[in-house]
């Protein structure tokens, strides 16, 4: 910036105007020029004036920008720091005890000799500023002078400067420039209607304060201050009449820059006004002067616009800018208050005054502006020029009258709908993140927090019910978890009643609660009078419940009690004890209990007798718990890895393992026994006769509490302090044994079931019921997702063929129709496939079964692929065979010929491809091969989009797109391997599931890419999709189900893993299928095992509100 401040020689203070000017030469920023261009003759002594008196001399004021130390105190203020230098002195930072604030003081420089004129001048700007109060205005306080030292006392705004920059690169957007400048113009215009004149308005004299008013939220507000040139509109003469010319050159009007001093006035602050909105618009000065007076007028005479320098600069604020920076004064806002007006109404979307717009234009705006009312009023007029319209032709008033009346309801809705667009915008984004949330925590594992998710959706949106997607969550979250109950106090201890659906549970309490799991009912409270219940133990047979827990205060002794469970009459045997009761256990005939206490004997009492000990024997250390390996011996575990197996007849064998020991069973059928130790390395497989002996079973390394094995001993399940139970496959395990290999064991599932560790875990059946320490009893079906038990009549696929039929095949090579309407399998219809001569084994399985289109809810024709490279089509609902083609036979047993197989709309067309990578396209009408094509590998998945194209994919890149009628290829979409495809018929649009596990939607039409989704991990090999793209199914090669919403782009998570389950298992064959309605889906999983048996999951899931 270039700071001019001249003076006239006529003044009657000279050494003022010589400091004054000295002060601005000496600094490097007034660069005075002759002979440049005609202009007040004033002007030009001046110039030679201020040369002639200063000279060169570089002396006194040439420092005078250099900070110096007032007193300290000074007067009543105590000086802080400086904060810069003005026209005239220094600006310090200054607190005032008095009235307890910080100030600004303004002090004359006292290189300047204490003048009168120079004194008058100072207060002169003190007397201007203290005539305003404006919240955009600086406020002065006060003006004094201590020890010739003149000052003035202002408030204090802790802020920056306003930032302008010169690079091009604006810092403030349109609307934000516009803010600054209109509360600028309401400043000026406030401080001319009290006769002040401030004459230079520069970013300098402009501070940006923070301001936080009781809302809390933030803002910045412009202060305009330093009125050390402010001349007094209403003072014709004084100081400040020297024909001067003050003010900084870059912001100085034409008429400052001339010299004209008696046309300088309001516009000439309305001028630096517009300098600055111009610099924040373009982020650079409307003139470019170098410093030259002369050039500054010329360049004053053509601003260039600043649209172009930024086209997106509203035209409005263009012209606004424009307007202020008129070469002639009476062109530009007659005031500040015209200014600001005009600003608002840019600001406020209203026309302005400087740009007046057509009637058009105004209409648009205003209807922008207000858009309901402008809707309302065309409905209205529309509704005048059709009643208009009607009267003129009465012949067909009461049709038209009808059409007005539709027109304007429709209008009415259209209306309401975008007025509600933003909000079910908002719902439908909270409603898809918190369904995404609720699959991803279910599909890591955490049962609780998932069915916490599910019912809060539930809550917040009435119609969570009516969601496939939600649905299909909340079926497979019950069939895996169901919360039981809450208790108040912790659950310590929980076994299953034998022969029953009931468990009981005790806690921290002196009650065991009889709970039926599969209504989640109470069915008896028992009082013990066992102040807490340590163990409880069921016999075999069902019939009795024992009870033990610490000792009674009042009698220092233990006793436990027998519950009959036919009547839950409870006795208190005589068998005493001075500690703890650790454990309890029946024997497996039910014919003795086994007492096991803290630091005592192990007791042994005959059921019948229960008070008579029958057998008593020292623990070696500490009891822990006691079990029974058989009916006649007893093993008593004990602490620093004890244990002793003692014998009805009278032996006792002791044991030494190298671990501590938390928990342990046994595992009567293998004789083997699994323990959990306190070092919190998961659980370790033990013999009973062979201390070194140790298997390990991998999982979460937290410290495990509790331990049980299923009643028919195939699953073996942990329970950890995480609230996580890991759950291990039995018959694996004996499996390792018998192969002699101690390598660690996988676990086949792992949940996190309860909110806090995990204190007791007991089987019935499939279920697994678990207790904690956050009072919760809860069921996990660690198995359900696994594969059923291998059988002659194995299914192998299954696929709906109307609404409530399901067309299902198996390894007998058996296809059979079967109805949704019956609680059992129901084959409504069946037919054998196979030749007499045929190996079950190797020839028979059947491969994707495919259908074409639906007639009156049902599919007309089924198409069955087989492994022997046979395709035979039946007609529905009959199975009536109606086609049937053999094809090459496989070069080996092994060899899976047929793995696609794909009807066509209406039947035209049957295609079919597999492992011989051959694709063969049959005309149905005249049974004839229209296209036989070979690809580079195996073909996995067929689809026709139309009567005459046909999508391709498998191992080879990309799927490609056949016209059928010439054989050609037309586009290949994508490079990976396809192994799933899904045609929408609604959307036209073709769906492909990749070798990477990436969901690729393509539109028809144009070929190009719609979405893409990563749902899976590996091969996707099965899509399916409701009929209104709600819920979608992917399903990969490790069997890994996943759900999505094709309408949304999104995806929810797995509703399915494979945990394992069998090891050398490998895949055959997966598919899922929605049923025409979209009410149903299907899954099927199939592995292949050993010996060529099949193990397969196959689920339907009603996916309407409530089931």
């Amino acid at each position: 910036m270039n700071d001019l401040l001249a003076f006239s020689d006529d003044s009657d203070d000279d050494e003022l105007q010589a400091r004054l000017a000295y002060e601005q030469l000496s600094s490097g920023h007034v660069p005075l020029l002759d002979n440049e261009f005609e202009v007040d003759p004033q002007f030009a002594q001046t110039v030679q004036f201020l040369r002639n008196v200063l000279g060169p001399a570089d002396t006194g004021l040439n420092r005078s920008r250099d900070y110096w130390e007032l007193p300290q105190p000074f007067g009543r203020f105590d000086i802080i720091e400086p904060l810069g230098a003005g026209s005239f002195g220094v600006v310090w930072k200054a607190f005032d005890p008095v009235l307890r604030r910080h100030v600004a003081i303004k002090a004359l420089h006292p290189n300047l000799r204490p003048t009168s004129a120079l004194h008058e001048r100072f207060e002169q700007e003190a007397q201007a500023a203290a005539r305003l109060n404006h919240p955009n205005i600086v406020r002065v306080h006060e003006v004094g002078r201590i020890d010739e030292i003149s000052y003035i006392v202002a408030e204090l705004v802790d802020g920056p400067k306003l930032e302008v920059t010169q690079d091009g690169n604006p810092t403030y957007s349109p609307s934000d420039s516009a803010t600054i400048v209109s509360q600028l113009a309401a400043a000026a215009h406030h401080s001319h209607i009290q006769g002040v004149l401030h004459r230079d308005i520069k970013p300098e004299n402009i501070l940006m304060e923070s301001q936080f008013p009781a809302s809390g939220v933030g803002k910045t507000i412009p202060r305009l201050t330093d009125f050390g040139l402010a001349r007094l509109l209403d003072q014709q003469a004084g100081n400040s009449q020297f024909g001067m010319l003050i003010g900084s050159l870059d912001y100085m009007s034409p008429e400052q820059l001339m010299g004209q001093t008696d046309r300088v006035g309001p516009q000439s602050d309305i001028y630096a006004l517009g300098v600055i909105l111009y610099q924040l618009l373009a982020a650079r000065l409307p003139r470019q002067s170098d410093g030259s007076v002369f050039r500054a007028v010329e360049e004053s005479r053509r601003i260039r616009a600043p649209r172009e320098l930024f086209p997106l600069i509203p035209r409005d604020l263009e012209a606004i800018c424009l307007k202020c920076l008129a070469f002639d004064s009476k062109e530009r806002f007659a005031s500040g208050n015209e200014l600001h007006i005009d600003l608002e109404n840019f600001l406020g979307h209203r026309p302005t005054n400087t740009r007046p717009l057509w009637i058009w234009e105004r209409a648009l705006r205003w209807a922008n502006a207000n858009r309901l009312v402008a809707a309302t009023m065309v409905i209205v007029v529309l509704s005048i020029l059709t009643t208009l319209f009607t009267s003129m032709h009465s012949s067909n008033a009461l049709a038209n009258r009808n059409i007005e009346l539709a027109t304007a309801w429709n209008a009415s809705l259209v209306a309401q709908k975008n007025a509600e667009s933003e909000k079910a915008k908002f719902r439908a984004l909270s409603w898809n993140a918190g369904l995404q949330s609720a699959y991803q925590t279910f599909e890591r594992g955490f049962f609780p927090a998932a069915n916490r998710a599910l019912q809060s959706l539930a809550e917040q949106h009435d119609d969570a019910g009516q969601d496939p997607g939600w649905n299909l969550l909340r079926n497979e979250l019950d069939s895996l978890f169901q919360l039981v109950l809450v208790n108040e106090r912790p659950l310590r201890e929980v076994i299953a009643i034998p022969n029953s659906t009931l468990v009981a549970v005790a806690g921290d309490q002196s009650e065991i609660l009889i709970v039926d799991i599969s209504t989640h009912e109470f069915i008896q409270r028992i009082e013990t009078r066992i102040p807490e219940v340590h163990a409880l133990a069921a016999s075999p047979d069902g019939k009795w419940l024992a009870a033990g827990g610490i000792t009674d205060q009042k009698t220092d002794v233990a006793r436990p009690i027998l519950i009959d469970l036919a009547t839950f009459a409870t006795n208190v045997l005589n068998v005493t004890g001075e500690t703890t009761i650790e454990s309890l256990a029946f024997s497996p005939d039910s014919q003795h209990l086994a007492i096991g206490s803290r630091y005592e004997d192990v007791k042994i009492v005959d059921i019948l007798d229960p008070n008579q000990i029958v057998r008593q024997f020292p623990a070696p250390r500490r009891n822990r718990s006691v079990t029974w390996l058989d009916n006649i011996r007893v093993a008593a575990q004990s602490a620093h890895g004890k244990l002793a197996a003692i014998s009805l007849p009278g032996s006792v064998e002791e044991f030494d393992f190298p671990m501590e020991f938390d928990a342990f069973a046994t595992m009567r059928n293998v004789g083997l026994l699994v323990a959990t130790n306190a070092n919190a390395d998961g659980c370790t497989i033990l013999a009973s006769d062979n201390p070194n002996f140790r298997l390990q079973l991998n999982g979460p390394k937290s410290n495990s509490k509790c331990i049980a094995t299923s009643a028919d001993e195939q699953w073996l399940a942990c329970g950890e302090d995480t609230g996580q139970v890991i759950v291990w496959h039995v018959p694996s395990i004996v499996e390792r044994l018998r192969l002699n290999q101690t390598i660690a064991i996988e676990p086949v599932a792992v949940g996190t079931v309860l909110e806090g560790g995990v204190t007791s875990v007991a089987w019935i059946d499939q279920w697994l019921v678990i207790a904690g320490e956050s009072g919760e009893l809860a069921l996990w079906s660690p198995t359900a997702n696994e594969f059923s038990d291998s059988s002659e009549s194995q299914v192998t696929n299954a696929i709906f063929v109307s609404n409530n039929q399901l067309a299902t095949s198996n390894v007998l090579g058996m296809i059979q129709l079967e109805s949704l309407d019956s609680n059992t399998r129901h084959p409504v219809a069946s037919a054998w496939w196979i030749n007499d001569d045929a190996n079950v084994n190797e020839s028979v399985l059947i491969d994707f079964p495919c259908l074409n289109a639906i007639e009156n809810g049902s599919y007309q024709q089924l198409a069955v692929g087989f492994f022997d490279g046979r395709v035979d089509v039946f007609n529905m609902p009959g199975m009536s065979l109606n086609y049937r083609y053999r094809g090459p036979q496989p070069q080996n047993e092994s060899e899976e010929q047929i793995r696609a197989v794909v009807l066509s709309d209406r039947g035209k067309w049957l295609a079919w491809g597999g492992q011989n990578n051959r694709l063969v396209v049959v005309d149905q009408v005249s049974k004839k091969e229209k296209i036989t094509m070979d690809f580079p590998g195996d073909i996995f998945s067929i689809s026709f989009l139309d009567s005459d194209h046909i999508a391709v994919g498998g191992q080879f890149e990309g799927t490609r797109i056949i016209d059928i009628q010439s054989g050609d290829v037309e586009v290949v979409l994508g490079t990976t391997w396809t192994g799933a495809i899904l045609f929408d018929r609604m959307q036209n649009a073709i769906t492909t599931g990749g070798k990477d596990g990436w969901l690729r939607s393509w539109d028809c039409e144009t070929w190009q890419p719609k979405y893409s989704l990563r749902s899976n991990d590996s091969l996707i090999e099965s899509i399916s999709q409701n009929r209104d793209g709600s819920l979608g199914i992917s399903i990969d090669e490790k069997s890994n189900v996943v759900a999505f919403s094709p309408h949304e782009q999104i995806v929810f998570g797995r509703v399915h893993e494979n945990y394992r389950l069998r090891e050398r298992a490998s895949h055959t064959l997966i598919s899922s299928q929605f049923s025409p309605d979209g009410r149903h889906v299907c899954m099927t999983l199939n592995f292949m095992l050993m010996r060529n048996k099949i193990d397969s999951v196959f689920k339907v899931y009603d996916l309407r509100p409530g089931r």
